[in-house]
């Protein structure tokens, strides 16, 4: 690739950098409401506990993605040619937002999942308790935990491999990788474990997602009868969704799936911009308004 095309794709890079960084501070916008509107519906809906955690999920990607666009974006200043790292700070920065946001969104879509099997547990044993606190808090830490120290694992053995390669400022050199991981040992076998494991992560995730989304619609009858069809169709909303999380900037819509399914949603979210608007005076009787003694 030489000089004028290398150019070309930094410049268009620069570029895109602008409306990712709105679509980023949009979606901050309405996370910060949907915080505080699912803070409120856990109190009438337990799925809501779950839904919560994903907020949060939800809201440290995006604020992680809006900061590296902010900051790429201050970098093309001083540094409009380079297309790999400017210097060690900016390894260091890249990886770990790289495989924390990895581990944010392998954590939101399985949680999706894992909501979806207790939905068809609580229809199929509708006379128990399913959706619970301890429940729900213990699926939810131990997703995190697992999927924390898988990334802090992968990305240990990624930093390791990059400096174990000559570093050139400003140089996407991929080829010495490649030499680098034809070399057989311990940092390899890592590197490429880490790498499928995390392929199989993502990929798969297709699977019970279908299988989730026709089981619910198998079961709808049950649902509808059971008085829990609403929840089954946030569910659903959020499965399919859940299908092009790799689309970073589709996670601003999640708000808007849950507020089109759910009433309890729909009610906090009235009853928020109610209270956020103040008292409003109360409006007098227009005919006692306009009744008095008739002039003379």
């Amino acid at each position: 690739m030489n000089q004028l095309n290398v150019s070309t794709v930094i410049k268009v890079q620069h570029i895109s950098r602008y409306p990712n960084l709105l679509f980023s501070i949009f979606g901050l916008v309405t996370n910060f409401f949907h915080f505080f509107i699912v803070l409120k519906t856990m109190k009438t809906n337990p799925i809501f506990k779950f839904l919560m955690l994903i907020c949060v999920l939800d809201w440290i990607f995006i604020t992680i993605t809006a900061t590296k666009e902010l900051i790429d974006i201050i970098n093309y200043i001083d540094h409009k040619l380079c297309l790999g790292f400017i210097n060690y700070a900016d390894v260091y920065w890249n990886i770990i937002i790289r495989y924390v946001n990895k581990c944010v969104m392998a954590t939101g879509f399985w949680i999706t999942i894992f909501i979806g099997f207790i939905q068809i547990l609580a229809i199929k044993n509708h006379q128990k308790p399913i959706w619970n606190q301890k429940r729900s808090t213990r699926i939810s830490l131990v997703t995190i935990v697992v999927f924390f120290v898988f990334f802090l694992i992968e990305a240990t053995f990624q930093l390791i491999l990059f400096f174990q390669i000559p570093f050139q400022s400003c140089l996407h050199d991929q080829n010495s990788r490649l030499a680098r991981l034809e070399i057989m040992d311990w940092i390899t076998v890592g590197v490429i474990v880490t790498e499928r494991l995390e392929d199989m992560i993502y990929g798969i995730k297709i699977v019970p997602i279908i299988v989730l989304f026709i089981w619910l619609r198998v079961i709808r009858k049950k649902a509808v009868e059971f008085g829990k069809l609403e929840n089954s169709k946030i569910i659903n909303s959020l499965l399919w969704a859940s299908l092009f999380y790799d689309y970073s900037y589709l996670v601003i819509i999640r708000p808007l799936l849950i507020m089109s399914k759910s009433t309890d949603y729909q009610t906090a979210l009235n009853s928020f911009f109610s209270l956020s608007s103040g008292p409003v005076a109360p409006v007098r009787n227009k005919a006692i308004m306009t009744s008095g003694t008739p002039r003379a």
